[in-house]
């Protein structure tokens, strides 16, 4: 993260909307009484981010149990689909669903 603030610092041009540049992180975390509870509660975030993917926003949805009948192959979308997939995605073109990385096509 410290290298894409760096990045953008540096690469930064005031215009009439922003003078300066402006910084925000943030983290989701999902706490429960038990890891699998934690897990599960993630999946609303998930199925979230599968759906902005696919082009087809929406209200956040309730947990789930599965994540297969929305179309991820494994379990653990971070983990098969990583921050760098998506940005590779949107930079190659987006909602197509040929250019949908394979474990989130349905």
């Amino acid at each position: 993260m410290e290298q894409a603030i760096t990045i953008y610092l540096d690469r930064f041009q005031p215009s009439e909307q922003l003078n300066a540049p402006y910084v925000m992180l943030t983290a989701n975390v999902f706490a429960a009484d038990t890891d699998a509870e934690a897990e599960r509660l993630a999946t609303s975030m998930q199925v979230q981010f599968v759906n902005l993917l696919r082009a087809v926003p929406g209200q956040v949805q309730p947990p789930i149990d599965d994540m297969k009948p929305i179309g991820v192959r494994r379990k653990g979308l971070g983990a098969t689909c990583p921050v760098a997939l998506l940005h590779r995605f949107r930079r190659e073109g987006g909602t197509r669903p040929s250019r949908i990385p394979r474990c989130l096509q349905a």
